[in-house]
């Protein structure tokens, strides 16, 4: 619904006017104001769409804790942080709980959203692991709720639930989402890919930048470096599919308009070869894709970014998504 389309009657003469864009510039607008967009329906009623962006004082000054970079080398768990667990099922609750408190969190439980919403604005939080299907206040209402709050806007949620529902959960500002039974391991990824455990070993993602534009490969690899993770350049499709077979990156960021070899190409070239088939790829383009290129690149490319849109929280959002997708196919 909120994915850009094109109408295939372009004559004077159709019936129905539009480009189709407005749903999507009002999500891309939302999300570049770290914000969120929803939408409900009902049959014979009507949709009702549903906009969150956080609000600040005008002279609140933005404090380092919450935009500054994190210092190289400093290790998130060195100080006690606190983890709320939002689950009714006490087993799960419990479950989560170990896992939570084996990465050395200190963990609060809430088996409702009523406590949890009381808890969340009462105690500092640097986690919330939510179940959507509780009594009374479901998880949905309470993501909303909290983002909401300028407090809790920015503590990510993580989403743990039997049914997959992911495009819900990010719409609403989830930071990620995991399936009922997790392991340890599984919760310890995603709590790497949140930026709330040292990855193992010194190890970090390996990214391949492609574009023949030095200039806008360069930006797209200081959003890279903030993420702490190494970078891979290619100026062409060919050096791109080179180096993706040589390097194995865990991550390609995409321009599509480049001469000889596109990135159609470079997507279509790599799909074919197991080795590569699994490498997340996010499109970077400065042109507008049409409606017959995205049919083209569905299911290929976890997404597709216009580069007036690009920022860091936009690009660490979409290298979480990716990475997190690429577990859930694994």
């Amino acid at each position: 619904l909120f994915k850009p389309f094109s109408q295939i009657d372009s004559g004077l003469a159709r019936k129905f006017e539009g480009t189709g864009l407005g749903l999507s510039m009002v999500k891309s607008l939302a999300e570049l104001h770290s914000g969120a967009v929803a939408v409900e329906s009902a049959v014979g009623t009507g949709s009702c769409f549903t906009v969150w962006l956080p609000i600040r004082a005008v002279n609140q000054p933005l404090t380092a804790a919450v935009r500054g970079p994190k210092p190289r080398g400093a290790d998130p768990r060195q100080s006690v942080r606190t983890a709320l667990v939002v689950e009714d099922d006490s087993k799960a609750a419990e479950l989560i709980r170990m896992h939570l408190e084996a990465e050395g969190f200190q963990v609060i439980q809430a088996a409702s959203g009523e406590a949890a919403l009381a808890i969340s604005t009462q105690q500092p939080l640097a986690l919330i692991t939510l179940d959507v299907h509780l009594p009374g206040m479901d998880g949905w209402e309470f993501l909303g709720r909290i983002k909401q709050v300028p407090s809790l806007m920015r503590v990510p949620v993580v989403i743990v639930s039997i049914v997959d529902e992911r495009a819900k959960a990010f719409a609403l500002g989830a930071s990620a989402v995991m399936h009922k039974p997790m392991s340890r391991q599984e919760l310890s990824e995603s709590l790497v890919e949140l930026g709330l455990l040292p990855i193992a070993n010194g190890a970090t993602l390996k990214i391949l930048v492609v574009d023949d534009d030095p200039t806008a490969v360069e930006l797209v690899a200081l959003h890279v470096m903030a993420l702490g993770s190494s970078v891979l350049r290619a100026f062409s499709g060919l050096d791109a599919i080179e180096l993706a077979r040589k390097e194995l990156p865990d991550l390609i960021v995409l321009d599509l308009m480049m001469p000889d070899v596109t990135g159609f190409d470079v997507v279509e070239e790599l799909t074919k070869h197991p080795t590569t088939a699994r490498i997340p790829i996010l499109v970077v383009t400065a042109t507008q894709v049409t409606a017959e290129s995205r049919a083209t690149l569905e299911g290929e490319v976890s997404t597709i970014i216009e580069k007036t849109e690009l920022n860091r929280d936009r690009f660490t959002s979409e290298v979480r998504r990716a990475m997190a997708g690429r577990k859930a196919e694994a």
